[in-house]
């Protein structure tokens, strides 16, 4: 074959992968995707992407081998009330941005135990100059540790050029001698999903009906207890009603959502907790109040895999101490939730069983599942980034909610 020829075959070859991909890319099934901001931590200073800044006179955070999701290191906060924020980030026209977190608290063995107390938020710097906090993490937990995977939607108004994560230890009880009460922080990232602001539902629940069960979406498993899972006026966060479970172990299901012809969908929806103080009415026993959950009352949401197994989105502690509190969930669809069968289960751990009362309350209401419309191509066609395709990455699975009382 002669060079020019070659040259040829060869110029033809790149173009066509060149269309091959561009078509692949601006298909409306396709979705680029963003790394905006990763820290592995395996490093032995934080250096210039993060800024300690001490309130209190033992707070500390720094690179630690006590514990770690990947490689041997993480970041830790501990000792007193301190923050760690991170460098500036550009989401200026972003319309779908998550953080991505490791979370884990500290336990005597590997560093030491956060005490009731000592929690640890984390926030995000908005547009408005303010800091607002996505989401709190307790101390005075398992002793072994309590870990966590956040995963969350960043809310709208961080979508600026100049977006931080900032950690918040807010207490700890070190000394000039011994250090206390830890957190552990690993596998921080910021994830631009390049999509558009259309968006389209694919099952949205207002729960505005006096039967939970009238519109065929759901269904409940009792696995002890009485009373069913049904619609109440004792909480809202619109209109004037909600999903309630309580009085036991049960589960309550959303119908199958197709989600096979999709590489991107949102699933977002908000959690109540009881409060005794809180009075409504259902269709079938009329008025009576609502009941704060009990400690071990808990309420866990699943998501069905395409591997036929349930996993966990999110988990609410039952607490007589936070009547009331609550919960917003919103977050991609995990990366194996897109098949033909993916639905979302509201999972009561325990509650009283009693004949004449409804124990142990959690209300869920605005409930959606929706897909939206690709970016833009010249939102699309960007290079100035670093880009992952779906699925390319395995993407942790945990908590997307933010807490407000």
């Amino acid at each position: 074959m002669s060079y020019d020829r070659l040259h040829q075959s060869l110029r033809h070859g790149l173009t066509s992968l060149l269309v091959s991909t561009c078509l692949w890319l601006f298909s409306p099934s396709a979705m680029a995707v963003t790394v905006v901001f990763s820290d592995d931590f395996e490093r032995l200073l934080l250096g210039l992407d993060w800024i300690v800044t001490p309130i209190g006179s033992k707070g500390k955070a720094a690179i630690g081998t006590h514990i770690s999701n990947s490689g041997t290191r993480s970041m830790y906060t501990c000792c007193d009330e301190v923050t760690v924020t991170s460098r500036a980030m550009d989401l200026s026209g972003v319309n779908f941005a998550e953080v991505d977190i490791w979370i884990r608290s500290g336990a005597d063995s590997y560093s030491e135990w956060a005490s009731s107390g000592d929690d640890l938020y984390v926030q995000g710097y908005m547009n408005d100059g303010s800091w607002v906090t996505l989401k709190i993490f307790e101390g005075g937990g398992s002793t072994a540790g309590d870990e966590y995977n956040y995963v969350a939607k960043l809310p709208d108004e961080a979508y600026h050029a100049g977006f931080r994560l900032r950690f918040y230890q807010i207490d700890g009880s070190g000394t000039t001698l011994t250090d206390r009460d830890f957190w552990h922080i690993d596998d921080v990232q910021v994830i631009d999903y390049e999509v558009g602001t259309v968006q389209y539902p694919q099952m949205y629940d207002d729960f505005e009906r006096s039967d939970l069960f009238s519109t065929g979406d759901w269904s409940t498993t009792i696995i002890d207890g009485n009373y069913d899972s049904q619609t109440s006026t004792h909480f809202s966060t619109s209109g004037s009603r909600s999903m309630y479970s309580c009085c036991g172990v049960r589960y309550t299901t959303s119908r199958d959502i197709d989600l096979s012809a999709y590489t991107f969908a949102e699933l977002s929806f908000e959690v109540m907790q009881g409060d005794d103080s809180v009075a409504g009415s259902d269709a079938l026993d009329g008025s009576w109040d609502s009941e704060t959950p009990s400690l071990g009352d808990d309420f866990a949401v699943e998501y069905y895999k395409s591997d036929g197994t349930w996993q966990q989105l999110d988990y609410y502690l039952g607490s007589t101490l936070t009547d009331g509190q609550r919960h917003s969930y919103h977050a991609r669809v995990p990366d194996d939730g897109y098949h033909s069968a993916f639905k979302v289960r509201f999972y009561q751990i325990d509650g009283s069983i009693s004949g004449f009362k409804h124990y142990d309350l959690w209300h869920v209401d605005e409930f959606y599942v929706g897909t939206r419309t690709p970016a833009p191509p010249a939102r699309r066609a960007q290079i100035h980034r670093d880009r992952v395709c779906v699925g390319g990455r395995t993407r942790g699975v945990g908590t997307g909610s933010n807490v407000s009382d």
